[in-house]
């Protein structure tokens, strides 16, 4: 069963970077959450289809680097030992950590959403830029208090797609950050949450 929960969390994290990462942070919790960790900018959480066919299990993560895995003629896998620890205590202390960050971050006080950010003009303009374009910023804006709050973006962070349909919330942490949350639905995917914490970036 592991063998299977590794090979789907792998499928999920290339359907998300494509092969353009060289390596990521993948964590598996006890009831099939996926922590995916790129950086320190940007987490990813999601959940495997059909996670009722899975058995409650000890939590999971590795490093994915390249070309990891390697199946073989029956069926099997067999993991190439430079390329992934299974468990490391030190990761699995950091992501489990990360992950119950996550988890709780729906408990703090929320201070603006967007369930359609693709009909939000600030966040149709981050479409139309490149690469070269550098950072730049969108906003989600609170009306009934007529706050906007900037959130920044490069078209490193995420690829904004046509087919995909966009969502975002904007957390209070403390008097210096907001933990931000952009919700992609995939299809044939389970949503997709990207979580990461800014700076106030200044609302107004």
């Amino acid at each position: 069963m592991i063998d299977e929960l590794i090979i789907k969390a792998v499928k999920i994290r290339t359907i998300i970077f494509g092969s353009s990462i060289a390596w990521t942070k993948i964590y598996i919790s006890s009831t099939n959450d996926i922590i995916i960790n790129d950086s320190d900018i940007m987490v990813y959480r999601t959940k495997l289809q059909d996670v009722e066919k899975y058995p409650v299990h000890d939590p999971i993560c590795f490093i994915y680097k390249k070309d990891f895995i390697y199946i073989q003629d029956d069926g099997s896998i067999k993991y190439n030992p430079e390329h992934i620890e299974l468990n490391n205590l030190f990761l699995m202390r950091e992501m489990d950590i990360l992950y119950h960050k996550i988890i709780n971050s729906d408990n703090l006080p929320l201070l603006a959403m967007d369930e359609d950010l693709k009909s939000n003009p600030s966040f149709q303009e981050m479409e139309k830029i490149k690469s070269g374009d550098g950072l730049q910023k969108f906003y989600i804006m609170n009306y009934n208090t007529n706050c906007r709050y900037y959130i920044p973006y490069f078209v490193s962070l995420f690829k904004i797609k046509k087919s995909d349909s966009y969502s975002g919330k904007v957390y209070d942490v403390d008097d210096r950050h907001l933990w931000i949350k952009i919700t992609v639905k995939k299809p044939k995917l389970e949503p997709i949450d990207m979580h990461m914490q800014i700076l106030k970036l200044g609302d107004m």
